[in-house]
């Protein structure tokens, strides 16, 4: 299975990332429809011109060898990225929304509705069960 940042990449994630592209600065958004090779991905876009515009230490590795995401985009378009083409620094999934249970010890009601507020001021949900 293929990660970024020890995050497996799986369809229907939701992601934003920037790459090493010295022309093409911008942050994509999207969703992963697959992780595929060299022969599909330059099915979707000039591979190898995209590859060359990468720097230096990136574009001197062997784009046929490469695994690429392929990214719906907000507009439909499918894109397809090499995994060495992603600035894992930029890598986030966006989609993820889940529960988490905490149980905090030898804490008195003050202290729990204080934990609460400070959990709340953050921008999470939370509730006392």
């Amino acid at each position: 299975m293929s990660a970024i940042n020890n995050v497996n990449i799986v369809n229907g994630m939701e992601v934003k990332f920037s790459t090493y592209n010295r022309i093409d600065t911008q942050t994509y958004r999207g969703t992963v429809v697959g992780v595929v090779g060299f022969d599909v991905a330059r099915v979707h876009d000039d591979i190898i011109a995209t590859h060359n515009n990468m720097s230096s230490e990136v574009a001197s590795t062997q784009v046929v060898a490469q695994e690429f995401i392929l990214l719906k985009t907000a507009d439909g378009a499918i894109r397809p990225f090499a995994f060495v083409w992603i600035n894992a620094a930029t890598f986030e999934r966006t989609d993820t929304s889940a529960d988490c249970r905490m149980i905090v010890h030898g804490v008195t009601e003050y202290e729990v509705a204080k934990i609460m507020t400070f959990i709340r001021d953050l921008g999470f949900e939370c509730e006392k069960i």
